[in-house]
């Protein structure tokens, strides 16, 4: 029995840190956003909501993305932490969030199995990403890192 409440407690840390996607419900979504081409966005807090499937990033520019979904808990509680980063980074990148039920063309691109993910696209091109939630302290790094990288 204490091996069992061990094991059940570890699965529940784990799960604290990335949630699994939810690929059913995105392979739907994406069906019905094919005929997307321009990017439509709305602007909360200085991070740009993905509003329709299409993600526009200029090139030479830095762009930071979190990857995210409404049932995600990990990704709720992360999402506090990346607009207080990107408040304090707005002069410098472009940040945005992509609910990856809503948007699946540009999460299928770039988001690996979990979320939430933070994805970086440096001005040379260059894409990194980080899964989990990051503190405001691993984001900054993370921020900065990308940044250091020069344009081509």
């Amino acid at each position: 029995m204490k091996a069992l409440f061990m094991g059940v407690a570890v699965m529940a840390t784990l799960s604290i840190a990335s949630c699994g996607g939810n690929k059913s419900e995105s392979a739907a979504v994406a069906e019905e956003a094919q005929d997307t081409v321009v990017a439509e966005q709305t602007v909360e807090g200085g991070v740009v909501e993905l509003t329709n499937d299409a993600l526009d990033v200029t090139p030479g520019t830095v762009a930071f993305i979190d990857f995210n979904a409404t049932w995600c808990g990990p990704c709720r509680m992360y999402g506090p932490t990346f607009h207080e980063v990107a408040e304090a980074y707005a002069d410098k990148a472009t940040f945005y969030s992509v609910d990856t039920d809503k948007n699946p063309n540009v999460a299928q691109k770039y988001v690996g199995q979990y979320i939430p993910q933070t994805t970086a696209i440096a001005a040379d091109g260059q894409v990194f990403s980080k899964t989990g939630q990051l503190s405001k302290e691993e984001l900054t790094a993370f921020v900065d890192s990308v940044l250091a990288i020069p344009a081509k």
